[in-house]
């Protein structure tokens, strides 16, 4: 068995524990989608809320609903931020004003703490002298459905802050909030002993990290929150020492590589079910069942001796079978080329015994060496070229081929 920690890339869909290189620190992490929004990751307590109506749950983030005294509520479950702290957020804003999330005092009318209103703006009040503004810029985007920044106010005169990774910014002149009480979140709106400055905007996560971090960190936090905040999986790969694979073997997931080498016995099925796979055997291989590559821009490779009993198909549009030297003695059954910009190219010595047939426009079907056909050979619709090079059987054969296609009639 081989087992490996593997970073997390994404937002999770189910609880998931923390990264050990944040424990004790990291105060609060909510996942912000349909299935996790009320639970805090670090405390394990389902103690979000929503106020008001409207608010909307979309793939991977949860949107405010950005009118009256509407916001989501999200506790820090018995911890109460006193600077030096630390706000890690993925939100991208829709309305052209006001406050896209609050950490604010609640026991006052007057504004001390941390907030954002204007994405990558955050800022900093005490007692409504709103000292502090950094305004994030840079950075590669790093995730489709949000941006990500980081803000650590470790001081002082020390507000910093990146997003996407990018450089850097410092306000050097802001004064750091007084009396504490920064125990919730709010998000689509500024949360005081008020509600105020409603905003529609969407949220993938936010999280509260107990004191400050470093520059480095700012700029991980930013860029790859959810390999930093947490636990990686661990994933085993179970080797036999010897025999053969029963059941299915499925690369179910982009970029993913499958790769078979030596001699390779598979009973069921290998499946690439997304796109961007490259499944390679290599050797002497025996499938036995299905061999499928189910969606676009995938590429299946047979080289060596191949015998196919059953259906060879290719299912979508650019897809390439490539079969080189011999194919055994007959492949019985369909081979199908069913959308176009398809190509089939079929060299050496090749038999097919039932139907070969291009359905959809612009396929090109190639056959060279010595080629006989038993059954139909069917160009079924415009744009579609047809050749054959070497010895094509009997004439007989020729000249009926020649009235299925209209040729000199």
């Amino acid at each position: 068995m081989i087992s490996r920690k593997i970073p997390w890339r994404k937002q999770p869909q189910y609880p998931v524990g923390i990264n050990p290189a944040y424990a004790g620190r990291l105060k609060a992490l909510y996942v912000l989608n349909a299935n996790l929004w009320r639970v805090n990751l670090v405390t394990g307590i389902a103690s979000g809320t929503a106020v008001g109506a409207g608010h909307e749950f979309l793939p991977y983030k949860i949107r405010t609903a950005g009118a009256g005294n509407t916001y989501i509520n999200l506790p820090l479950d018995g911890f109460s931020a006193v600077a030096p702290f630390t706000v890690v957020v993925g939100c991208s804003r829709i309305s052209a004003s006001g406050v896209s999330w609050s950490l604010l005092r609640r026991d006052l009318a007057n504004w001390y703490g941390v907030y954002e209103d204007v994405t990558g703006t955050i800022k900093s009040s005490n007692n409504n002298d709103f000292s502090g503004v950094i305004t994030l810029s840079g950075g590669a985007p790093v995730s489709p459905f949000t941006s990500y920044k980081a803000a650590t106010l470790a001081g002082a005169n020390n507000l910093r802050g990146a997003m996407g990774g990018g450089v850097i910014v410092v306000d050097s002149l802001v004064v750091m909030p007084t009396g504490g009480g920064l125990n919730s979140i709010a998000l689509g709106a500024a949360v005081r002993n008020t509600v105020d400055n409603p905003c529609v905007a969407d949220f993938e996560f936010i999280a509260v990290i107990d004191g400050a971090v470093t520059d480095a960190e700012l700029q991980s936090l930013s860029s790859r929150p959810w390999a930093e905040l947490l636990e990686p999986r661990i994933v085993s790969i179970f080797l036999p020492s010897a025999g053969g694979v029963t059941g299915t073997i499925s690369s179910v997931l982009d970029s993913f590589t499958t790769l078979f080498s030596g001699t390779t016995s598979i009973l069921g099925t290998i499946t690439n079910n997304l796109e961007n796979a490259i499944s390679s055997l290599f050797g002497t291989s025996t499938v036995t069942g299905s061999l499928t590559t189910s969606l676009e821009d995938a590429a299946t490779s047979l080289s060596g001796t191949i015998t196919v009993t059953g259906t060879l198909t290719n299912t979508l549009d650019n897809f390439v079978t490539v079969l080189d030297g011999s194919i055994g003695s007959a492949i019985t059954g369909s081979i199908a080329v069913t959308l176009d910009d398809s190509a089939t190219v079929l060299s050496g010595t090749s038999t097919v015994v039932g139907n070969i047939t291009v359905t959809l426009d612009i396929s090109e079907m190639s056959m060279s060496g010595t080629t006989t056909i038993v059954g139909v050979l069917a160009s079924q619709l415009d744009n579609i070229t047809a050749s054959f090079s070497g010895f094509p059987g009997a004439e007989g054969f020729i000249a009926r081929l020649r009235t299925l296609l209209g040729v000199g009639v």
